[in-house]
């Protein structure tokens, strides 16, 4: 849900916007440090790929396999949740 929202509501043209691995050039690494973002968990992933975009910054993915989960839970509270889902609300909003 949250790859697909991001998608349609941010134009983002990425698979998996969840996912927390980056490999960024120099350039990118000198336009990130000078942003100021708003985000301070999950949602910072989303708002970092939207800002790539905004500053034309080219994006590529590479596609590995992610083992299940055998045991455990989400990471993820409900409150975590929700926050995310308002920051893409917020962020669609403010484009």
């Amino acid at each position: 849900v949250a790859n697909r929202l991001s998608r349609l509501l941010l134009g983002l043209e990425v698979s998996d916007v969840t996912t927390g691995y980056r490999a960024l050039n120099r350039k990118a690494v000198d336009k990130m440090l000078n942003l100021k973002l708003e985000s301070k968990s999950y949602s910072y992933q989303v708002e970092t790929l939207l800002a790539f975009k905004e500053h034309g910054l080219r994006l590529s993915e590479v596609p590995f396999v992610f083992e299940g989960r055998i045991t455990g839970g989400s990471k993820l509270s409900i409150g975590e949740i929700i926050r995310f889902l308002w920051k893409i609300l917020k962020l669609s909003l403010q484009r």
